[in-house]
């Protein structure tokens, strides 16, 4: 349930921000645009999703494999905390 709250909260704080840009871009009764924008982010998202969060998850998958086979569980392995050079953009 925290989980669910707390999404919810993301989505209304981030739909307070998106809202004045939908005004400006909807000005003169014309919502093309809007859709555009937003479909232009979803496509965004997208690409996102595939070339840097999945392999992200691919790696941090191969760490637990190891430790998968030594029979250790389903324990986060170490350093799997530490940040990664593409959270940091090094």
């Amino acid at each position: 349930a925290t989980v669910n709250y707390g999404i919810l909260y993301t989505a209304k704080g981030t739909s307070s921000l998106l809202v004045p840009l939908a005004a400006v871009l909807s000005a003169g009764g014309r919502w093309d645009r809007v859709f555009v924008f937003t479909a232009a982010m979803a496509i965004i998202a997208a690409f996102v999703a595939r070339f840097v969060l999945l392999p992200m998850r691919k790696r941090w998958i191969a760490t637990l494999a190891p430790m998968a086979a030594v029979g250790v569980g389903a324990s986060v392995p170490a350093g799997a905390h530490t940040v990664l050079k593409e959270q940091t953009g090094e």
